[in-house]
């Protein structure tokens, strides 16, 4: 099968939270890989192509310490694949918050 990607992929297994609405608990996972412009997510809920999300993925602390940092995203189901248990959303918008300011809000 031809590679038709135009961003190069990322393997990375991030945690994950997709943010539902009506305040219903978040679903969580991990990532199977990312791009600048999308995420493949391992989840057996299903999502609809179009479909509009909010996200949540944290990058691994930094070895000399610091928090946490969550990356914020908005973004759009492009692909769904059942059988694989997996979906690809795009990354329409993003921002770095970090956990300590996470925490402090709650």
């Amino acid at each position: 099968m031809l590679e038709q990607r135009l961003k190069l992929r990322f393997e990375l297994h991030l945690p994950y939270e997709i943010h539902c609405a009506s305040g219903k608990v978040p679903l969580r996972g991990r990532i199977k890989n990312a791009s600048s412009t999308g995420v493949l997510f391992a989840c057996s809920t299903r999502f609809s192509i179009g479909e509009k999300i909010k996200y949540s993925l944290t990058l691994p602390r930094a070895e000399w310490g610091g928090a946490d940092v969550r990356v914020r995203c908005d973004g759009t189901v492009l692909r769904t694949d059942a059988k694989k248990q997996e979906f690809v959303a795009s990354v329409d918008s993003y921002e770095f918050v970090r956990e300590a300011a996470v925490s402090a809000a709650a």
